[in-house]
């Protein structure tokens, strides 16, 4: 049994309740409670199915330390051992798209501890700790992630899956147990490939999936990439899409890409002089002229 947490001066309780929490669950369940928990509509056979393929890895939480040797500290006041840190590559770049900063003025470390395991696998506590971020940035990205939770996930390795493997392990996931892609990357510090998934059923103990596979798989992760988008995004889409449609419609009722496909380059004053409009009206449909030219080469 993973010891009691104690309050520990210089971690957030917030911060030190997430790892007590992932480090209990992981300690308490295998590959088998995990895909019961997280996709209670697997069919049997779907079921053996990726556990034949899969394991129940570990863990993660995204955590904001001060500095390491506190993580450090904390964890072995725990009784456990942290890992050698190593640079997170894909967390750290959902980061900066998600609040708009640099990655590179983001430092995410991999922090990774071990945890007993009901059947006798190895299982990891995985731990991404940003350190060294000061003043309002870190203070604003920590109590959004506290509060959404963005990071948090189980994970299912799969050690020696080649691409159709992967491309049917994501099949199952994604279309018979509707779960949405939510993004993944490629760490090339420990040459392995990440695809996430995201639930939105409340019932979940965690909202997100991690498949963790050995070695660099391009065509997969763009592929899962392509369809993937983070809450706050996908909420800015569901705000803007009725302008977008708006916008289509007024360009089709003008006749506008009708009459850039007859001026390709044409300046926004002649489309004007031509459809009988001010610059003014012109200038505010929000469209993107290339991608219209582009749809009606495609269409003719």
């Amino acid at each position: 049994m993973t010891p009691a947490l104690i309050a520990h001066a210089e971690l957030d309780s917030f911060d030190l309740d997430q790892l007590d929490t992932a480090a209990r669950f992981a300690a308490a369940h295998d590959t088998g409670a995990v895909l019961s928990r997280m996709l209670p509509g697997l069919a049997a056979a779907d079921r053996a199915a990726i556990m034949a393929r899969t394991r129940f890895a570990h863990t993660a939480v995204l955590v904001f330390p001060p500095d390491l040797e506190v993580l450090t500290r904390t964890l072995a006041e725990r009784g456990l051992s942290a890992g050698a840190p190593t640079p997170s590559t894909v967390v750290r770049s959902r980061l900066a798209d998600r609040y708009g900063v640099p990655a590179d003025s983001l430092n995410v470390q991999i922090v990774r501890t071990p945890v007993p395991s009901p059947d006798g696998d190895p299982r990891l506590l995985e731990i991404f700790a940003l350190v060294g971020t000061a003043g309002q940035t870190r203070t604003g990205i920590a109590a959004a992630e506290r509060a959404a939770g963005y990071e948090a996930h189980l994970a299912l390795e799969a050690a020696n899956a080649d691409t159709v493997e992967i491309a049917g392990l994501r099949a199952l996931l994604l279309h018979k147990n509707r779960m949405h892609a939510d993004g993944g990357g490629y760490n090339s510090h420990e040459h392995a490939t990440v695809l996430y998934f995201r639930t939105t059923a409340a019932d979940r103990p965690y909202q997100r999936l991690e498949l963790h596979v050995a070695g660099q798989h391009s065509s997969v992760l763009a592929v899962h990439c392509g369809v993937s988008h983070d809450a706050p995004t996908r909420l800015l889409r569901l705000m803007t899409g009725a302008w977008a449609t708006q916008a289509l419609a007024a360009t089709a009722t003008l006749g506008v890409a009708d009459r850039l496909a007859a001026a390709p380059g044409a300046r926004v004053a002649e489309l004007t002089a031509t459809a009988g409009l001010t610059v003014d009206r012109t200038c505010a449909l929000p469209l993107d002229f290339s991608m219209i030219e582009l749809s009606h080469s495609v269409v003719a």
